[in-house]
């Protein structure tokens, strides 16, 4: 079960740290400049992500925002930690 937890927060963190790259790459730039992050992208202020069809790319909006992580909070109880 803690491998299960290890492994959520491993992806969790892969992806929020491309979401920030994605995001980051926007400031200071045009809103609509299109960011790749893998399948992931931030286009026009949004995160959407890109999937093949037998008509080409498609990108499927996933949120009307971009997102990026601030701060990461560690609770320790003595025995272990979690985040």
């Amino acid at each position: 079960m803690r491998e299960d937890f290890e492994a959520a927060c491993q992806k969790f963190d892969e992806i929020s740290a491309r979401v920030s790259a994605a995001d980051a790459a926007l400031n200071g730039h045009d809103d609509h400049r299109h960011v790749d992050a893998g399948p992931y992208s931030v286009v026009g202020g949004r995160i959407v992500r890109t999937r093949q069809t037998k008509e080409g790319p498609v990108e499927e909006p996933l949120c009307n925002f971009s997102a990026q992580v601030t701060e990461e909070i560690v609770l320790d109880d003595g025995a272990e930690t979690t985040r």
